[in-house]
C-alpha cells in the first residue's frame, strides 16, 4: 500500500484554496475592483507550475509499451474531461455562461473537444495538456540518465516555446490542437520535477527551522521576482488575445519571458511545496487531495456559473474587503465541493480518474 507524503496533500489542498481565491478576484477585477491585479499576477506566476511540478515527483511509465501507457493515461485524463462536461453540460444549458458557449451549438462543441478544447468545463484544460505531456515523458522515464532528462527538459521547453511565443498565427493556432505547444512546456517542468524529487524528500526531513528557511528564501524571491516577468496583452500578430490581464496564462501559451516563467515558477512552486511541510494536516485534507483531479475540475461550476454573478453583486466592494470576502467565499466554495466528491467517487469513480474501481453503476474501465 503506497503511504502518502502529509506535505504533498497538504500543499495541493492549498493550492487548489488559491486557486478558488485567484478565479473569484479575477472576477472581482474584471468588474471594476481596483488593486487586485497584483495578487492576480503574483499567484498567476506559479500555481500551475507548483501542479505540474509535484505531478512530475511521481511521474512514472504506468506501462512497458507505449500503446499501453496511451490507453491508461486516456483512462485518467481525457476519460474525466469527456465526464466533466456531461457533468456541467445542464448547467451550460439552462444557465447563462460567461462566455455564452452554448451559442456555439451541441456539434461546433463536439468540434472543439475533438481537438482538444474542453469548452463546457474549461478547468479540465490542464488534463487535456497533462495527458500529451505524460505521452512525451513516456520516453523519457526515471530510469533514464539525470543528464539525458535534463538536456530533454531544456528541448522541450525551447520547443513549446517557440511554438507559443515565436511562430506565425497559423503556426500557433495548428500547434494549440490538443495544447500541444503547452504540452511541451508542461513536460519539461514535468521532467524537472523528477529531477528535483530526491532533493526535496531529503529536505522534506529537515528540521522544521530548515523547512522554514527554505520557504521564506523561495517566497522573498517569488515576491521579488514574478514582477519582472512583463506579459504582453496588446494586440499580437501571431496569438488572439481572449483575456486583456498582463498575467500568464498558460492555456492560452502566454507565458512571457522565457527566462522569469521558467524560474519564478520554479521558486514559487518549491515556496507551495515549502508551505505544505510547515502547514499541519487535519482530516479533511488527505481525503481532498486524494481526489484532487475532481476537485480540480468541480472548481470549474464556480468559474462559470457563481464567481461573474457574485463579483457583480459586490461590485461596490473595496479593494481589501474584497480580498476579505475572497477568501471567505473560497472556504466555503472548498467544502461545498465534498458533497459532490463524495457522490462522484462512490457511484462513478471510473469516470474521474480512477479506472480500476468498480463501482454501483459501471464496471471498471481497466484490470489492474
Amino acid at each position: 500500500m503506497k503511504v502518502r507524503l502529509q506535505w504533498i496533500d497538504t500543499s495541493k489542498v492549498l493550492a487548489i484554496l488559491i486557486i478558488l481565491f485567484v478565479h473569484l478576484i479575477e472576477s472581482m477585477y474584471d468588474e471594476g475592483t481596483q488593486g487586485l491585479l497584483p495578487a492576480i499576477k503574483f499567484f498567476h506566476a506559479f500555481l500551475l507550475f507548483f501542479f505540474f511540478l509535484t505531478t512530475g515527483f511521481f511521474m512514472r511509465p504506468k506501462a512497458s509499451r507505449f500503446m499501453g501507457e496511451l490507453g491508461y493515461r486516456f483512462l485518467v485524463r481525457i476519460v474525466p474531461v469527456l465526464a466533466f462536461a456531461l457533468l456541467l453540460l445542464p448547467f451550460n444549458a439552462v444557465l447563462e455562461h460567461n462566455v455564452n458557449i452554448m451559442q456555439h451549438g451541441l456539434l461546433k462543441i463536439a468540434l472543439m473537444y475533438l481537438v482538444g478544447l474542453p469548452v463546457l468545463a474549461w478547468t479540465t484544460w490542464f488534463l487535456v495538456a497533462l495527458f500529451v505531456a505524460e505521452l512525451i515523458c513516456y520516453f523519457f522515464p526515471p530510469t533514464q540518465h539525470p543528464m539525458k532528462r535534463l538536456v530533454a527538459a531544456i528541448a522541450l521547453y525551447a520547443a513549446g516555446w517557440w511554438l507559443a511565443e515565436m511562430t506565425s498565427k497559423s503556426v500557433y493556432i495548428l500547434s494549440g490542437v490538443w495544447f500541444f505547444r503547452e504540452a511541451l512546456i508542461i513536460s519539461a517542468i514535468l521532467l524537472v520535477g523528477s529531477l528535483i524529487k530526491p532533493l526535496i524528500i531529503h529536505l522534506s526531513n529537515q528540521s522544521t527551522l530548515v523547512v522554514f528557511s527554505g520557504f521564506l528564501i523561495c517566497f522573498l524571491i517569488t515576491f521579488f521576482t514574478y514582477d519582472l516577468n512583463q506579459i504582453t496583452v496588446g494586440p499580437e500578430s501571431h496569438r488572439p488575445i481572449i483575456v486583456d490581464r498582463a498575467t500568464v496564462i498558460m492555456a492560452l501559451g502566454r507565458h512571457g519571458d522565457w527566462f522569469w516563467f521558467m524560474f519564478t515558477g520554479l521558486i514559487g512552486g518549491l515556496m507551495c511545496v515549502f508551505g505544505g511541510m510547515l502547514l499541519p494536516s487535519f482530516k479533511p485534507i488527505p481525503y481532498l487531495a486524494q481526489h484532487s483531479l475532481l476537485l480540480l475540475g468541480l472548481i470549474g461550476f464556480y468559474l462559470h456559473f457563481v464567481n461573474n454573478p457574485l463579483a457583480v453583486y459586490l461590485a461596490d466592494l473595496t479593494r481589501d474587503q474584497s480580498v476579505l470576502v475572497a477568501v471567505i467565499f473560497s472556504l466555503l466554495q472548498l467544502l461545498l465541493c465534498i458533497p459532490a466528491i463524495w457522490l462522484l467517487n462512490k457511484y462513478l469513480p471510473q469516470l474521474f480518474g480512477q479506472p480500476n474501481k468498480t463501482g454501483p453503476i459501471l464496471p471498471a474501465l481497466a484490470r489492474n
